[in-house]
């Protein structure tokens, strides 16, 4: 039988397509083990560059690392805010070394560095900002889809969760209280939600781009809040959540 040269010509185009294509499936599956594929929190993908990370941090001598919620790796750190040394010392205890406090940071994954203690882990995470740190608190077992917004503060103890169009207050020796309809208001680095209740009551909260500690645990958060309940105002903190926000209205 004989065969064409066109014939043999499309044959051998049709076996080396076929041949990339099965390279290109295999090397997108193990680029799904890339350091990039990491657990992230609310909307943030493999792939969209800076994304959120919850995990266990360590500094020390030859040590600057983090243990990832979810994962069985570890990576080096390049800290760009230059906070976490400092507040890994503030909270672990001094009599222990090496100790791992949790924290809520966003970074971008890369290789690690070429060279020093770092080049020993599988991959490099670029630190550029800390919204949590805490040496007992939340962490990677804590449910971080229950809210858009978690705020809190001291003496007296407040809590308020933002989420899908309502306000949840609970603070001890009053009944928790819902509110629904809740609208938003943002301005700069400020986000303000407020609401109306059927009793005529009125809640507000101010979050603001500043850091804030508790003052109790010293716990670290890079937002503070501020409650007005009625037009009693309360200070503390924010904290965001995995849960979006509903869509933004104006009055």
């Amino acid at each position: 039988m004989k065969v064409s040269i066109l014939a043999l010509m499309n044959l051998a185009l049709v076996l080396c397509l076929s041949a990339c294509t099965s390279d290109d499936v295999d090397n997108g599956a193990n680029r799904n083990d890339e350091p990039n594929n990491i657990k992230t929190v609310g909307e943030a993908q493999p792939g969209d560059g800076t994304i959120d990370v919850r995990g266990h941090y360590v500094f020390g001598h030859e040590v600057r690392s983090l243990r990832v919620c979810g994962k069985d790796k570890t990576y080096w750190v390049i800290d760009h805010t230059n906070l976490l040394a400092d507040l890994h010392q503030q909270l672990t205890p001094e009599t222990v070394s090496y100790s791992e406090i949790f924290v809520f940071v966003t970074g971008r994954f890369g290789p690690p560095p070429a060279d020093g203690f770092g080049a020993d882990y599988p991959g490099a995470l670029t630190i550029e900002n800390v919204a949590y740190a805490a040496f007992e608190g939340f962490g990677c077992d804590f449910d971080w889809n229950n809210f858009a917004y978690r705020a809190q503060g001291n003496e007296p103890f407040w809590m308020v969760d933002v989420v899908a169009g309502e306000m949840r207050l609970a603070r001890p020796g009053y009944d928790d209280k819902t509110w629904t309809g809740v609208k938003e208001n943002s301005t700069g680095e400020t986000v303000i939600f407020h609401a109306i209740g059927g009793d005529q009551s009125t809640i507000q909260l101010v979050i603001e781009s500043k850091p804030s500690r508790d003052t109790m645990s010293g716990a670290y958060y890079g937002l503070s809040a501020r409650l007005i309940l009625d037009g009693k105002s309360f200070t503390g903190h924010a904290l965001r959540g995995a849960t979006p926000v509903a869509p933004k209205t104006v009055d």
